[in-house]
């Protein structure tokens, strides 16, 4: 990770803490991932990491973007929060 990237964090990780509605994330980056897991407070925030995926992944896979987009939308519903 870039030394940009990790002089953002704080900055980032203050912006996560006040957000008050849920975050889905996807990271081709298994750091990356793992970092936000961590920053994110809000019920139903998700974060996945694709490996293999570039920066377009909603190009690139299209369908599993779909599903997780339609899995992740009705999530609150399921759960019933």
């Amino acid at each position: 990770m870039s030394s940009a990237t990790r002089a953002a964090r704080p900055h980032s990780e203050e912006y996560l803490r006040r957000r008050p509605q849920p975050a889905l994330t996807v990271w081709t980056s298994e750091e990356a991932a793992a970092w936000e897991r961590t920053a994110l407070h809000v019920s139903g925030s998700r974060v996945d990491h694709w490996v293999g995926t570039g920066h377009y992944l909603h190009e690139e896979r299209a369908e599993r973007t779909i599903r997780l987009l339609g899995d992740w939308a009705v999530e609150p519903f399921a759960s019933g929060w």
